[in-house]
C-alpha cells in the first residue's frame, strides 16, 4: 500500500496530536496533495505503460500510460 486514509502519512486531513501546518488552521474537510496524485494514477488501471525517457534521469521519474486513446503523462520532481 502507499499509505493510508489518514495520519502521518495519509491523505486526507484530520486534526491530529501533532502539529499540521496550513491544514490545521482551515475549516473543513481537506486531501493532502498525495491525494491528487493517487486519484489520478489509480485512473490509469488498465492502461498500457508506455515507455519514456529523461535527459535528466537523476532529478525528474516520468510515468506514461495510454487509455480510451488518450496518453497520460506524470512527471516527479526528484529534487525537491
Amino acid at each position: 500500500a502507499f499509505g493510508d486514509f489518514t495520519g502521518p502519512f495519509g491523505y486526507v486531513y484530520r486534526k491530529a496530536d501533532f502539529v499540521q501546518p496550513w491544514f490545521d488552521e482551515q475549516d473543513g474537510r481537506m486531501v493532502y496533495p498525495a491525494f491528487h496524485v493517487m486519484a489520478g494514477l489509480s485512473k490509469l488501471s488498465g492502461a498500457t505503460l508506455l515507455s519514456v525517457g529523461t535527459s535528466g534521469a537523476d532529478s525528474i521519474a516520468a510515468i506514461a500510460a495510454e487509455k480510451d486513446g488518450r496518453t497520460t503523462l506524470w512527471l516527479s520532481n526528484l529534487t525537491a
